[in-house]
């Protein structure tokens, strides 16, 4: 059972993605959406979706409850994508509505979900310590939910590297500097999280700001600014990837952009590479409805169109 090497995605805070299409949207109408669809999500479920797509053997951990949960669970066993949860006592796994109106960004209303007991935590502790044994990679996405401490990540990164697995961590504020600390492998966070470290991602700040990050702990870093492109820094220095300006569904870009810069490690390709690919990978994934979903077609235009450059200190 344990013995198949897997990328192991750990999603604390899973939930029910609904995404609705609205050629407008108008306050206190009733609305008939043009396009709907439901998903399992949750930016580590986004993540294990994209690997799973690029023929990697990702496995998601998390936590489920109630009937919400067994729907969750449900729709991603029928996507192929297999998992181990721990099942919560009371309350519901969130449901998190994005509305597509017009040309502007979306409108997101996210539930905050149900409360982690300590046994809970115990039993998914359990779990990851077994799945460490058959691992290739560790990914630790998403905002920690009610009763798990922010040192959670902290906590697993140190187990994991304890085992000789590496890991990415990709959270925010308060559980992504105390994951800092535990010096993940790779990390990712985007402009806002960048900025709840207090770090600016103008582009005079780019040098000093990958710099910092990678002194509070981030081996290798990424830093994902939407339509402004994204950032790279490890030991070598500091990239800079400009992608195409795709129009339609960004939520989920960031979670394929991770995937992207796993896979490309995993692959063993060089730092400008695996940029230009995740970068690309985030691109097509705004293309297409859902996140984690994306068309090769699209990622070998995204590809071709993407350019790597160097940041200078």
């Amino acid at each position: 059972m344990y013995n198949i090497p897997v990328i192991l995605v750990v999603s604390l805070n899973t939930a029910l993605d609904k995404t609705l299409v609205l050629g407008r949207l108008r306050p206190g109408t009733r609305h008939r959406p043009e396009r709907s669809l439901d998903l399992a999500g949750g930016k580590g479920v986004n993540a294990a979706r994209v690997l799973r797509r690029l023929g990697l053997p990702a496995r998601v951990l998390g936590f489920l409850a109630g009937d919400t949960g067994r729907h969750i669970a449900a729709l991603l066993a029928r996507e192929g994508v297999p998992a181990d949860w721990v099942a919560l006592p009371g309350g519901e796994s969130r449901v998190c509505l994005t509305v597509h109106h017009g040309s502007g960004p979306p409108t997101e209303i996210n539930e905050p979900g149900p409360a982690v007991t300590r046994l809970g935590l115990r039993r998914l502790e359990a779990v990851f310590l077994r799945r460490l044994a058959s691992c290739r990679f560790v990914l630790l996405c998403g905002r920690v939910p009610p009763g798990v401490p922010a040192g959670c990540y902290g906590r697993l990164i140190r187990l994991a590297h304890a085992a000789n697995v590496p890991c990415a961590l990709d959270a925010s504020e308060p559980a992504l500097s105390r994951g800092l600390a535990a010096r993940p492998d790779i990390v990712k966070p985007n402009a806002v999280e960048m900025a709840e470290l207090g770090l600016a991602v103008r582009p005079a700040r780019w040098a000093a700001s990958l710099a910092r990050l990678r002194e509070l702990g981030g081996r290798e870093v990424f830093v994902t600014m939407g339509r402004r492109g994204a950032l790279m820094a490890d030991d070598a220095g500091a990239l800079f990837a400009a992608g195409p300006l795709a129009r339609g569904f960004p939520l989920g870009a960031g979670d394929a952009f991770l995937a992207g810069a796993v896979y490309g490690r995993l692959k063993g390709w060089g730092r400008e590479r695996r940029l230009a690919f995740a970068t690309a990978l985030a691109s097509a994934s705004v293309r297409s409805l859902g996140a984690g979903v994306f068309r090769r077609e699209h990622l070998r235009r995204a590809l071709g169109a993407v350019r790597v450059r160097r940041v200078n200190s």
